[in-house]
């Protein structure tokens, strides 16, 4: 595959996580008959955790999608991170965790996460003379930061989660499409042949057989459903797209009304000039261009 695709292969994330975990695989096994050593059980955890990505491929797109979403209101989160570490640091500057050898800003992290030690920061009266500076600016920082912030990037997280997962399960089958139609044009044509499935039937009245089916259509969802979800929600991007073509097709038919009223204008024109200069003329109704005058004199 990756001389099929080339340098796109290494721009895959799932590429890079199984050849980590194949790696790592192969660390935590060798060497065969020893006890695992420290390094050994470091991959052995690594692999365990990469390998459980394959069986929840779907979720694992839609917190790709969710990381994504995130990264881009991160700038936000810094600045508002640092001008209340800023404004820590000056009021609190006795404070352990706001000092100046201090990295305050991961201080003012762990508060918006919830840890706020009141008691020990705001009231044991090491920051005296700032103490109703520090009032506000607690005050603001818990308005901000835990409240608004943290709704802020909760709502972005979750989003239209639906939505999210039929576009995901979407997404997976068109990235197995893509790697199943590499992988099979590297086989000989004998190979594909041999193993070529001519027909699939499918009975859509036939009870699920196994457990694992049944699980994981209570947690993922039939392909049907899923398919059937993902069109329904683009449902209404398909009614604003038709309305935005209706509206351009009758801005372009009053265009064209326009145009056609001063083409009769025109017409009219040349007519009182024909008849002003006493000339001869045989003129089209429908096209100017088409139209031939004559002299009565002759040329």
């Amino acid at each position: 595959m990756c001389f099929t695709t080339g340098w796109k292969y290494f721009t895959a994330l799932d590429n890079w996580l199984s050849w980590t975990t194949i790696i790592a695989t192969i660390v935590f096994l060798l060497p065969f008959n020893n006890l695992p050593c420290l390094n050994n059980w470091r991959a052995g955890w690594i692999a365990a955790a990469l390998g459980c990505f394959s069986s929840i491929g779907i979720y694992f797109i839609m917190f790709s999608e969710v990381i994504i979403t995130l990264l881009k209101v991160v700038l936000i989160l810094c600045i508002f991170l640092m001008a209340f570490s800023s404004a820590f640091n000056i009021t609190l500057a006795n404070t352990p965790g706001f000092k100046d050898r201090d990295v305050y800003p991961l201080t003012s992290l762990s508060m918006m996460l919830g840890e706020f030690n009141y008691i020990d920061t705001f009231t044991t009266g090491a920051n005296d003379p700032f103490a109703i500076d520090g009032y506000c600016i607690m005050f603001l920082f818990f308005l901000v930061m835990p409240l608004a912030l943290m709704n802020f990037l909760t709502g972005i997280a979750v989003g239209d989660i639906e939505t999210v997962r039929a576009g995901a399960y979407i997404s997976k089958i068109s990235i197995f499409i893509d790697k199943s139609y590499l992988m099979e044009i590297r086989f000989p044509r004998s190979v594909q042949r041999k193993w070529q499935k001519l027909k699939h039937t499918v009975y859509p009245n036939k009870p699920e057989g196994t457990v694992w089916k049944k699980v994981k259509k209570v947690l993922v969802g039939s392909e049907e459903e899923l398919i059937k979800r993902y069109l329904d929600t683009g449902k209404a991007d398909h009614v604003d797209e038709t309305d935005e073509l209706k509206s351009l097709i009758k801005k372009q038919s009053s265009q064209i009304t326009k145009l056609h009223d001063l083409q009769k204008q025109q017409q009219d024109l040349i007519k009182q000039m024909a008849d002003h200069l006493h000339m001869d003329y045989r003129l089209d109704s429908f096209s100017v261009a088409e139209s031939e005058i004559t002299t009565r004199a002759g040329h």
